[in-house]
């Protein structure tokens, strides 16, 4: 959620709809490996 509002800031008002799906692609993988770590980790 907070990634998501990060990447809205840093596009700012020029929205290029590539980038932003580019850093929202990124954001998710992050997130996803982040999440996939910390339970392999907590177990």
């Amino acid at each position: 959620m907070i990634a998501v509002m990060v990447i809205l800031i840093n596009a700012g008002p020029g929205l290029d709809r590539e980038k932003l799906a580019a850093q929202g692609t990124v954001a998710l993988g992050l997130g996803l490996l982040r999440a996939a770590y910390f339970n392999l980790s907590s177990g």
